[in-house]
C-alpha cells in the first residue's frame, strides 16, 4: 500500500482552495467597505449632534474648520467638542459636517441644525 497524496490529489485540493478563496476575499472586501461607510456615516452624525448641542449652548461659537485625523473637534477656545476616531478626518463648513476615511473609500456629510 502507498502512502501519500498523488498529483492529480494535491491539484484538486488546489483548485477547490482556489474557489473558495475567489468567492471569499471580494465578499470580505465588501465587508470592510461597509464597516467603513458605517463608521463614517455615524461618526458624521455624532459630531453634528455634538456640534448642534454645543452651538445651542454657546450661540456664535461654531467650529468651522478641518480636523486631522484622530484628532478632536475643538471650539474657537480649544474646548474639546468631540474625538474622531483614529482612520478618519472631519471638515465642518457651513453647518456640514464631513468625515472621511484616511484612504479615501469611506465618506458622508451630515447637516446640522440648531434647536
Amino acid at each position: 500500500m502507498r502512502k501519500g497524496f498523488t498529483l492529480i490529489e494535491v491539484l484538486v485540493v488546489a483548485v477547490i482552495v482556489a474557489v473558495l478563496a475567489a468567492v471569499a476575499i471580494p465578499a470580505y472586501n465588501g465587508y470592510i467597505q461597509s464597516s467603513k461607510e458605517r463608521v463614517a456615516k455615524n461618526t458624521a452624525g455624532t459630531i453634528a449632534a455634538a456640534i448642534a448641542a454645543y452651538v445651542a449652548d454657546w450661540p456664535g461659537h461654531s467650529p468651522l474648520a478641518t480636523y486631522d485625523v484622530g484628532g478632536q473637534v475643538v471650539d474657537g477656545q480649544g474646548v474639546t467638542i468631540v474625538q474622531l476616531p483614529d482612520d478618519y478626518g472631519c471638515t465642518i463648513t457651513n453647518a456640514v459636517v464631513t468625515v472621511t476615511h484616511v484612504d479615501k473609500t469611506a465618506s458622508d456629510s451630515v447637516t446640522w441644525v440648531v434647536g
